[in-house]
């Protein structure tokens, strides 16, 4: 059988590492993204028969650090309140390791990311100040020595990122409204605008988190994908949208020919 020539992509947001809840801590971040690596092997592993993979494409949606003062009792929900040592965690025992683990998988990895609002450093600080874009660079800095990793990071709030040729809009998702507390018409409102503009109006596919929430929808030509979260018994969405947080991130395939061959919800509790 001929196989398909595609790249691989995985979605990460709002892993939100120094947050702490009754089941969610430093420890199982690193033990969760740990079981990541391995779900990931097991996909390209159940693939490979039918698809000749040419790079993984790791995207960074933002969150990646809880931060801190974004709002007023975080302090209290938090085993780590300093966002330096968040980044330096989320760097050295959880990403670099990671990381380094799946690009023996793949010939080839390529790394982007956007900044999330809980990266925010004040209301009077530049953008580029944003805890997740430090995060950004202190895993470039940390993955040079592996020949096989390319980081692709700057400073924009959103971006589109080419993949076999196909655009794929990137962001964080914390300027989209949920209205009736259901984020998805807002999301679709925006992405309808976003498509109109010079700047983003060239993409086939976007991808964002925030909202806690696990989904993919289609908007005639394009696909929509919300991305989930590795915080476990958090009860933000559960107050603020009314359900559950989604413990699931996408993993998917792409071609020259269709931005979405294949998909998989990938579950982080308990893959």
């Amino acid at each position: 059988m001929r196989k398909s020539t595609e790249s691989a992509v995985l979605c990460i947001t709002d892993v939100h590492i120094g947050k702490e809840t009754k089941s969610f801590g430093m420890n199982e971040v690193r033990s969760r993204i740990k079981g990541l690596a391995k779900t990931v092997a097991r996909v390209t592993d159940l693939m490979k028969n039918g698809v000749k993979f040419e790079e993984l494409v790791i995207l960074f949606l933002g969150d990646i650090n809880d931060g801190t003062l974004i709002y007023k009792t975080q302090a209290h929900h938090q085993a780590e309140t300093d966002v330096n040592a968040q980044a330096m965690f989320a760097v050295e025992d959880v990403f670099v390791p990671f990381v380094n683990d799946v690009s023996k998988l793949f010939p080839k990895i390529v790394i982007y990311g956007v900044p999330g609002n809980h990266g925010f450093a004040s209301r009077f600080a530049h953008e580029a100040s944003n805890w997740d874009i430090v995060f950004y660079n202190y895993l470039k800095l940390a993955l040079k020595g592996n020949q096989k990793v390319e980081c692709r990071f700057d400073t924009e709030f959103m971006k589109v990122v080419r993949v076999q040729g196909k655009g794929i809009l990137i962001y964080h998702g914390h300027s989209i409204k949920a209205y009736q507390q259901i984020p998805w018409y807002g999301m679709f409102t925006r992405l309808m605008r976003w498509h109109t503009t010079k700047k983003f109006k060239d993409w086939d596919m976007a991808t964002m988190g925030h909202f806690h929430t696990f989904g993919l929808h289609s908007l005639n030509r394009i696909f929509a994908l919300m991305n989930g979260t590795l915080v476990s018994d958090d009860e933000w969405a559960l107050e603020t949208l009314g359900y559950e947080s989604t413990n699931r991130w996408w993993m998917f395939g792409v071609s020259k020919k269709r931005v979405l061959t294949w998909s998989h919800g990938l579950e982080l509790t308990n893959p």
